[in-house]
């Protein structure tokens, strides 16, 4: 599959997706139709063990494209449909019975930071930078973004982290529990490859405390 806005390419039985529309690799509106079809791809493809999501060149993605998101709201006065179901296909990504990782370098935010956090793991680069700006424009992340922040730093981090529009460096997502692992942003493909096969064959996203563990043994090299 080689589209406009994504690439994937199977490789030793991990599904390597890359979001391709440099230099910010924004979300347009057709990516989310495009990563329907790759999660679709991956469902029924039984011997994908696990999958990885990055950004072509030097960013993770600059999030959603803000002239099409305007757009969306410009004659609604509820949720735009598109928006549900840009919601309900990251939820599709987040349900995947087999390891996912998003790979971030460069800047994650907006609705790529809502992406990655439906991920089952977040491996960052050293100099990243995530964050959730959608007051700056007036509208609340809408991808799912306020709930499953909160599940990893609870709701007043979360209120001070939407309300400020705040980014945070991939030292400090570390430290609040956003990401879950750091390394030289060259080494990060290859360690999240080595950390997935790693994993068991029955696979639970509910032991994840257990399985990044092993990031800390002979399995998967500190950075």
């Amino acid at each position: 599959m080689n589209k406009n806005l994504i690439q994937i390419h199977i490789n030793d039985s991990i599904a390597n997706i890359t979001i391709d529309n440099p230099p910010k690799n924004e979300l347009k509106m057709s990516f989310f139709e495009e990563f329907a079809e790759c999660i679709a791809q991956i469902s029924e493809n039984k011997a994908i063990k696990g999958v990885i999501i990055s950004g072509q060149g030097r960013h993770f993605s600059s999030g959603a494209d803000t002239n099409e998101l305007f757009g969306l709201f410009k004659n609604n006065k509820t949720i735009p449909d598109e928006i549900t179901k840009n919601s309900s296909v990251f939820e599709q990504f987040r349900n995947l019975q087999i390891p996912t990782i998003a790979c971030i370098t460069g800047v994650c935010l907006g609705s790529a930071t809502e992406l990655a956090l439906n991920a089952h793991f977040r491996f960052a680069g050293t100099s990243a930078l995530i964050g959730l700006p959608e007051a700056e424009f007036g509208v609340i992340p809408g991808l799912g973004g306020i709930v499953n922040t909160q599940k990893l730093v609870g709701t007043y981090k979360t209120l001070e982290l939407i309300l400020k529009a705040d980014s945070v460096s991939s030292e400090e997502a570390l430290e609040l529990g956003i990401i879950d692992y750091i390394t030289n942003k060259n080494e990060l493909l290859n360690q999240a490859h080595l950390f997935i096969k790693s994993l068991p064959d029955n696979y639970n996203v509910i032991r994840k405390k257990e399985y990044l563990k092993r990031i800390n043994s002979n399995t998967i090299d500190n950075a």
